[in-house]
C-alpha cells in the first residue's frame, strides 16, 4: 500500500514538473535566440569597426540558359520522329506498346528519313489524333520502321572466361556455382551496334 501511494506520489510530481518545463521552455527559447542575436550583431559591428569588408547576398538574375534534351541539334534528322511530333503522339496516345520506350527504340527502315515520315504521316492521318485508330497507327509504324535491338548483334566478350581464375578463390561450393551461372549469363547479354548505325545515325 505504501509502495503504491509512493508510486502515485512521483507520478503527480513528474506531471507538474513537466508542465512547468513546458511553460517556461518558450521563454527560455527566446532569451537564447535573443542573446544569440544580440552576439551576432556585436561581432559584425567589431568587423566592420576594424575595417573587415561588409558581405552581402546578391541575388543573380542572370537567366540559366535553355537546354533541350531532345530536339534538331542534337536529335538532327529524328527529333520529329522521337522527340516531337502528330506521330509520336499517336503512338502514345492509342498505346501502341505496353511500355513507351518500346517505338523510340525502333530504328527507321532503310532509305525512309525521319522528315519524309513525318509529313507522310500527317498526309494519311490529317484529323486529330484522338481520331486515329490504334490498327492504323500500328500498320503505319510495321511500314515505317524495324523492331527494336534491330541496331543490335549478339557478341562474346573477348576477354571473357568459362572459369575466370578469381573463382578459384571461392570455398564455398553453392557460392562458387553461383559465380559461374551468373558469369555464363554475360553470353547471353552482350551486345554490339552494328556498323550501319555509324554510316546512317540519323536512322536511329
Amino acid at each position: 500500500m505504501k509502495l503504491r501511494i509512493c508510486i502515485c506520489w512521483l507520478a503527480l510530481l513528474s506531471c507538474s514538473f513537466a508542465k512547468s518545463l513546458t511553460q517556461r521552455a518558450p521563454i527560455s527559447i527566446r532569451s537564447i535566440d535573443d542573446s544569440l542575436t544580440s552576439t551576432l550583431k556585436d561581432n559584425e559591428q567589431q568587423l566592420l569597426s576594424v575595417g573587415a569588408p561588409q558581405i552581402t547576398a546578391e541575388r543573380n538574375t542572370t537567366p540559366l540558359p535553355k537546354v533541350e534534351t531532345c530536339d534538331e541539334h542534337n536529335a538532327p534528322g529524328r527529333y520529329m520522329i522521337y522527340c516531337s511530333g502528330k506521330l509520336l503522339e499517336a503512338v502514345m496516345a492509342v498505346k501502341l506498346y505496353n511500355d513507351s520506350k518500346t517505338f523510340v527504340d525502333q530504328p527507321m527502315k532503310e532509305g525512309k528519313t525521319g522528315d519524309g515520315i513525318s509529313k507522310a504521316f500527317a498526309t494519311q492521318f490529317p484529323q486529330p489524333v484522338e481520331q486515329i485508330s490504334r490498327d492504323d497507327v500500328q500498320k503505319f509504324v510495321n511500314e515505317n520502321f524495324e523492331q527494336e535491338g534491330h541496331e543490335l548483334d549478339s557478341c562474346t566478350s573477348a576477354d571473357w572466361q568459362n572459369f575466370p581464375k578469381s573463382f578459384k578463390v571461392i570455398k564455398d561450393p553453392t557460392l562458387r556455382m553461383f559465380a559461374l551461372n551468373l558469369n555464363s549469363i554475360w553470353k547471353e547479354l552482350c551486345r554490339q551496334v552494328k556498323p550501319m548505325v555509324k554510316q546512317s545515325p540519323e536512322r536511329f
